[in-house]
């Protein structure tokens, strides 16, 4: 059977398109500004049902990348640093929801940052001249009479 979306390993296709190791469904990267056409390519995708098989969010231990915590820990360690004081109840537990679902998003210590080589910034300007100059008074012995 297809797999139609899993863990798929870091695969170069041509210069510059290449499938990132990630949970996807089926899409590539380009890094180029042309289009490219890409035809009978047969990637091997680890389904998501070996991983996780009681529907829950995936592991951590796939998602991040430092410190390997349970789910449970994770959960309420997330929890532990959430500032839910100032709410009510049912904002509280809307949060609590929305923080359990997602928990594999917020940084924990311990927990490296993710990084990407995919994009590199650059601020192109027009002219690369100084915006603005300060003007100096020139000495005596520079100056034309």
């Amino acid at each position: 059977p297809e797999i139609k979306e899993g863990i798929c390993p870091e695969t170069y296709l041509y210069e510059g398109v290449y499938f990132a190791k990630a949970v996807n469904d089926n899409k590539a990267l380009t890094t180029t500004d042309q289009k490219v056409k890409i035809e009978n390519i047969r990637i091997k995708l680890e389904n998501l049902d070996n991983i996780c098989s009681d529907n829950s969010i995936i592991p951590n231990s796939i998602l991040t990348t430092g410190m390997e915590i349970e789910s449970r820990i994770r959960l309420e360690l997330v929890r532990d640093n959430l500032r839910l004081k100032h709410l009510n109840s049912e904002e509280k537990n809307c949060i609590e929801e929305i923080c359990k679902q997602f928990n594999n998003i917020f940084h924990l210590p311990g927990d490296d940052l993710s990084s990407t080589t995919a994009i590199k910034h650059e601020i192109v300007t027009k002219d690369p001249t100084a915006i603005a100059t300060k003007i100096y008074r020139l000495p005596k012995s520079m100056k034309k009479n």
